[in-house]
């Protein structure tokens, strides 16, 4: 399951905000084998592609998608584009290689589905970071964020146990979960006024106190991961 429909695709792709185009700008490239090698929140300042290692493919890819952003291209161009450039550059199929830890496996380059999680993931993080920013901007009447989950049957059980759950804009559940809250995620963030939380009768949660790490593998490496225990 992708993180967005294609409708929804080609809707942010036909009215970029402005805040979009900035951020996807302005992000750095990084070549990675294994997209666990770029983790957590050196997305947001890295456009990378996993098993994309040449760093003119990584630049041409970024290109494509900057102008899609910029320009309001349809998401079937953008996708042609991009089939093109990866067939030009002969990364395209499958084959058998070897990682950075010198493992053989086989890996899947630029087939359409991998296609169209590039265009995906990219778009909506960009969206996510500008949503976030205006949302920054509208805390002085609308302090409170709640978070969405879409809750169907591909949605994370740790999603669905976030779902509609309310705390302050300032609060440091925000820092590492704000979506997208990992690979492929589809959540998303409304903000509310101190009206609409009495009225709609929710609890302003507050995660004080209930921050821990714990120590877990993400690809070949261990890493210490926030965690939030909650009801």
């Amino acid at each position: 399951m992708t993180n967005i429909s294609e409708t929804e695709l080609k809707s942010i792709f036909n009215m970029p905000p402005e805040k979009v185009i900035d951020f996807f700008e302005n992000k750095g490239l990084k070549t990675s084998y294994d997209w666990h090698e770029v983790y957590a929140d050196s997305h947001s300042k890295a456009f990378t592609v996993a098993k994309m290692t040449e760093i003119d493919l990584l630049k041409d890819t970024k290109n494509i998608l900057d102008k899609a952003i910029k320009e309001g291209e349809s998401y079937g161009e953008t996708k042609k584009q991009l089939t093109e450039l990866f067939e030009r550059k002969g990364w395209t199929g499958t084959r058998i290689d070897v990682d950075s830890k010198g493992n053989a496996k086989k890996v899947e380059l630029g087939t359409p589905r991998r296609i169209r999680t590039i265009i995906n993931s990219n778009i909506n993080s960009a969206y996510a970071a500008g949503r976030y920013l205006e949302q920054m901007e509208e805390t002085d009447f609308a302090p409170y964020w709640q978070y969405m989950a879409v809750n169907d049957e591909s949605t994370r059980p740790e999603h669905k146990a976030l779902h509609l759950k309310v705390y302050k804009s300032t609060d440091r559940f925000w820092e590492n979960f704000y979506p997208p809250n990992g690979w492929n995620c589809r959540c998303y963030v409304r903000n509310l006024t101190k009206r609409q939380v009495e009225r709609l009768g929710y609890t302003v949660e507050s995660t004080e106190g209930s921050f821990s790490t714990v120590n877990k593998k993400v690809g070949d490496e261990i890493k210490e991961i926030p965690a939030y225990k909650f009801n």
